[in-house]
This record gives C-alpha cells, structure tokens and sequence, in this order.
C-alpha cells in the first residue's frame, strides 16, 4: 500500500492537466477495494508505472500542484470527510493569485460503488460544487463497469498527460413521495435488479464468475420471489437525426427494464447488457424456455438491435407506475420500492459534471 500511495502521489504531482493554473487535488481512496487486496494484481500494477516514462516528468515551476490523500475508514466518516474536502476544493477553484486561475480535481479511488457513494452524497448535500470542480476515478474494483477509462494504468497516463474535462451526465430518480437519489451508469428494475439482490447476499462466497452464478439462479427463481404484475411506462423517447422528443407508451407485464445514462454501457463485471447507442431496454414478461434462451444473449451482448423480445430506445426521461413493491437497483444497490413510491420518476441530468475523458 505504502508503495502504491506514493507512485500515486508522484503521477499526480507531474500531471500535465490544466498547464500554467495552480491545480489542487483531493484523493479519496477505499483501502478496501478490489485491486489493493489482490497482491498479484497490485505487484503487476506497480511494475507497469515503475516502467513508464511519464513517471519521470518533472514537477512544473511554473504553478502549484498540491495533493492530499484521504485513506477512508466508516462510510459515514468517508461522506463527512468528502464533503470538507469538496468545500475546500470549491474554495480553492473560485481564487486567482497572480493572474493564475485555480483549477480542483476531485478523485475517487475505489470500485464502482464507493465511487457512487462518493458522488451520489455530493450531489444531495452540495448539488452546485461541481460547476467549479472536475471529477475523475481512478478504477480500483472488481468489476469497474462505470469509470469511462476502466483500465487504473490507463487512467493514470490520462491523467497525466493532460486532457481537457467534458460535461458528463447522471440519472437522477425521484418518487412519487419525493425522495430523490441518483445513478451514474444504470437504474433497473425487475429480474435484473433481482440479480443484484442476490449478488448483494453472496458476493465474497462463490468462486468464479458470480455474476453468471447469480443470473443463471434468477433466471429460475424470480417468479417465486415476485408476481410481476402489468408496468405502465411512460417515455420521451428522442428519434433519430431530428432530435425530436415524443411520448411513448407501454403497458404490459415486463420482465427486465433496464435505463442508462447513456448507450455502449457495460455492468456486471463487463457485460454488454445495452450494447448500442441506445441508452435503455424493455423486455416482456418470458416463460422460462425463453428466459434461458434470451439470457445466453444477455451475456454476451447479443441481444442487440432487439426485435419481437426486447425493444430498445433513446429515452431522456421515463415515468413508471406499478401496483406494487418492486426491486429498483441503482449501480448495483438495492433498492425494494414500496406501492406508495410510485410513480417513479428518471431522467437524464445532461452537463452538470465536468470529468477528465
């Protein structure tokens, strides 16, 4: 660890990113993520850096970088810590010193849900700190499904080598009782987030490629978990090259609906569930024989463009009304709907971050 923190520290110091501004950068690293218990991966890592050439970058006289690395403990002393952190980043980025502006760049270093925790806590309790700071994570999960540079050596280089920030988005949920929370790859709700249910409760105890586990068992267990009764879906739904945004409806029973911020999304450890530019799937309710057969090409991102199964759209915003408690999952975290929560509301939030791509 000691070793990985300081390589870290250094790639940081001689980045490239925003020449000429001083640059201050708040690190908030999980000691408990995938990669740093893995000693195998970690060494391997390690070597990589050591060999590459940007490492031997000097640091600029021209500006100020300053780095400082958070190792987080509790969860609640993590958010406590993140928000100090912020504040003083967003303090930092509104200052000029002698004609130099000041730029912040927030870094989370973990997997894919303390990089969600991090993110989702800041956009509840300071929703306006990122119109002044960059966001970037740097992917030290399992699974790294929801970074847009999955590879940590690859992250680093892009770092340091000093590309501009992009407007990103996120999928913000709301209920019908108003509790609001946000995503930052996928919401989905039914089959799929009974999958992640069952992750949840085994994750730690199957060897292997416990995804798979868990969907070849939902795939035969679900109607005994839930009775899925009819979904009344309402999109706006975007066509084509004209940008024209209109209202479709469904309503019927469905099996797996599936909403991401964007199309080309990969989650469960790399698999391809909404594998084109379309940002959001609808499957119907299936007997089992079809189930086996649509789950084959779940799994390998086959079921792309979709057809009399599976029906895919460009969906900015979707309204669903359901009778009943339904499973909702948010990056992989369980949320169990009660009646009372719907209508439920998700759209997609369009240029309120700034990250590093």
């Amino acid at each position: 660890m000691t070793d990985f923190l300081g390589i870290l520290e250094s790639c940081l110091k001689r980045t490239r990113l925003f020449p000429g501004e001083d640059l201050m950068i708040e690190v908030f690293l999980n000691p408990a993520a995938g990669l740093l218990g893995d000693k195998k991966r970690l060494d391997a890592l390690l070597a990589s850096w050591e060999k590459n050439p940007p490492l031997q970058i000097d640091e600029s006289p021209e500006r100020t970088v300053s780095v400082e690395i958070h190792r987080t403990g509790s969860r609640e002393e993590n958010l406590r810590e993140i928000v100090r952190g912020v504040g003083k980043l967003e303090q930092f980025s509104r200052e000029t010193e002698g004609g130099k502006s000041h730029r912040s760049l927030l870094l989370t270093a973990g997997g894919d849900g303390f990089h969600k925790d991090c993110v989702t806590h800041l956009l509840k309790e300071m929703p306006l700190a990122f119109r002044n700071i960059t966001l970037f994570r740097l992917p030290l999960g399992t699974g790294n499904d929801t970074p847009l540079v999955p590879d940590p050596l690859n992250a680093l280089n892009l770092i340091r080598e000093g590309v501009q920030p992009v407007a990103d988005s996120y999928i913000r949920t709301e209920t019908a009782r108003g509790e609001v929370d946000y995503a930052l790859n996928v919401v989905s709700f039914g089959l799929d987030a009974y999958v992640c249910l069952l992750l949840e409760r085994w994750k730690g105890k199957v060897k292997g490629d416990i995804y798979k586990v868990m969907v070849d068992l939902s795939t035969l267990l679900y109607d005994f978990y839930h009775r899925t009764r009819v979904s009344r879906l309402t999109l706006f739904v975007r066509e084509g090259d004209s940008g024209d945004v209109h209202p479709v409806r469904i309503e019927k029973r469905i099996l797996i609906n599936v909403f991401g911020r964007r199309g080309l999304t990969t989650y469960g450890g790399g698999k391809k569930i909404l594998p084109g530019p379309e940002n959001h799937l609808v499957t119907g309710m299936l007997r089992l024989p079809g189930r086996i057969m649509l789950k084959g090409l779940f799994m390998k991102g086959r079921h792309w463009p979709g057809g009399r199964r599976v029906s895919f759209f460009r969906t900015e915003k979707m309204v669903l009304d359901y009778p009943a408690p339904l499973l909702m999952e948010l990056d992989g975290e369980v949320v169990y709907l009660q009646k009372n929560d719907f209508p439920i509301t998700l759209t997609i939030v369009e240029g309120e971050i700034h990250v590093l791509n």
